[in-house]
This record gives C-alpha cells, structure tokens and sequence, in this order.
C-alpha cells in the first residue's frame, strides 16, 4: 500500500516512500529521510535525518484517509497518492 507512494496532510509534511525501503520528504519545511517498514496492521519507520530512533505506528484506512497512530493517540494523517517514476 505504501511502496511507490507518498503520504501527507498537504500542509505539514510529505514523506516519500520508495519500492527499496527508503523514505525522503519534508516535514514542516525540512528534508527528512529514513527507512520504512510495514509488519502486519504497524508501519515502523527509521530516522536518518534528523537522526532519531525506530517509530512503530498502527496503520488504520478511513475512507481514502490513512491514519497512523501510536498508543492510541493520532500522529499522522493523509493522503496516499502515487509517485511519478522519473523520466
């Protein structure tokens, strides 16, 4: 569901997921980048820059929404749209 995808709010943050398992984008207007892995109904991802540690999150659809959340609380929501390959 994530592979080739990126996720955002359209305001906060955009994070980029490729079909290797990296992650790029940017989140309140600096680059991030990480690794991302899906493991049953939990997306854990890895930060690289900034440099910070492993981050497990439920993954939950609603509607075309895609929440993530840990212990309950809402961290994120958006949007998944589909990346455009490179020419």
């Amino acid at each position: 569901m994530f592979a080739g995808h990126a996720l955002s709010d359209g305001t906060h943050y955009t994070y980029q997921f490729q079909r290797d398992g990296s992650l790029t984008g940017a989140e309140m207007g600096r680059d991030v980048q990480g690794r991302w892995q899906v493991m049953a109904h939990s997306m854990c991802l890895s930060w690289i820059k900034p440099v910070g540690k492993r981050e497990c999150y439920e993954v939950r659809m609603a509607g075309g929404e895609v929440q993530l959340s840990r212990s309950g609380r809402e961290m994120y929501f958006g949007t998944l749209a589909r990346l455009i390959a490179p020419a």
